[in-house]
């Protein structure tokens, strides 16, 4: 009867090491940053007109991030995806890899102007891309449309505007 218990203390003993161990090993390498990346050295594209620098000091902002990312923290892809998502140039997060040969890389859907309603800029989705966005050379929108109704990066909120948005953009 003695030794079950002796084997189970025993080996809750060894995971318990092994647990400690782990916690120290991860936050020795935490206190030596060599998991930890400069915010703006993330690998991605801009949008266009916009250097990459800006676009993810932008991003750095709208997500409340730090200047140092630690590659080693479990929430750190959830936090990224959420912050780039939150940019109005950014249609959509393709998929976030920290490890790679390259570095740590955010591969993106970047809004691309395809009409202008009332001298504002606006994607295949109809949705407002932000101000100052060249409309050269964009088609125009005939008609007079109503002010949007939110911020660049959401739906002009007009579905006839919308509807000529998406034949521009190629869609039906």
């Amino acid at each position: 009867m003695r030794r079950p218990v002796i084997a189970i203390f025993a080996a809750a003993v060894v995971v318990l090491g092994i647990v400690l161990v782990g916690r120290y090993a991860r936050d020795w390498l935490e206190r030596r940053q060599l998991y930890a990346l400069n915010f703006a050295d993330l690998r991605c594209e801009s949008p266009p007109g916009m250097g990459k620098s800006k676009f993810l000091a932008e991003v750095q902002y709208y997500g409340n991030l730090p200047d140092q990312i630690n590659l080693l923290d479990p929430g750190l892809v959830n936090r990224l995806q959420a912050a780039f998502s939150l940019h109005p140039w950014v249609e959509r997060v393709e998929g976030i890899s920290l490890r790679g040969p390259d570095g740590p890389a955010v591969r993106l859907i970047i809004r691309r102007p395809v009409l202008a309603v009332a001298g504002r800029a606006v994607d295949r989705h109809g949705v407002l891309l932000p101000a100052g966005t060249p409309t050269d050379g964009l088609p125009v929108y005939p008609s007079d449309a109503p002010e949007p109704k939110g911020p660049a990066g959401t739906p002009w909120g007009d579905a006839q505007a919308e509807a000529a948005a998406r034949k521009a953009g190629g869609e039906n």
